[in-house]
């Protein structure tokens, strides 16, 4: 199974699956007036927006102090349930959230830097 795997990751399509590739790109950028150069980059795995400052809208914050609200709204109204708890299960499974948190936004902010 890792063998196929490998064979399919090490894959590559004949020249003439990339021309026909390339004509529906720039059919695709005329129609929905993309720039062809940034298209091919990000299909190959580029980020043609890094670098870049983007500014949030009015409107996305509103959205962020709405789900708040909800989340704010839907607790207020609970209790705590009484539940045993075994701590160093309880440790060992954080522990092992936290590493596979800070491992994943590591690999995360390698390839994108956040972008």
């Amino acid at each position: 199974m890792i063998a196929g795997a490998v064979a399919v990751s090490r894959a590559a399509p004949p020249p003439s699956e990339m021309e026909n590739w390339r004509a529906a790109m720039r059919r695709e950028c005329s129609r929905y007036g993309l720039d062809e150069e940034n298209v091919a980059a990000v299909m190959v795995g580029g980020d043609s927006q890094a670098g870049q400052n983007h500014q949030r809208l009015w409107w996305e914050t509103l959205i962020v102090a709405a789900a708040v609200t909800v989340f704010a709204g839907l607790a207020a109204g609970t209790h705590a349930q009484p539940i045993r708890l075994n701590l160093p299960w309880m440790l060992a499974l954080i522990a092992g959230t936290l590493l596979t948190v800070v491992w994943c936004g590591w690999l995360l902010w390698r390839r994108t830097r956040f972008s």
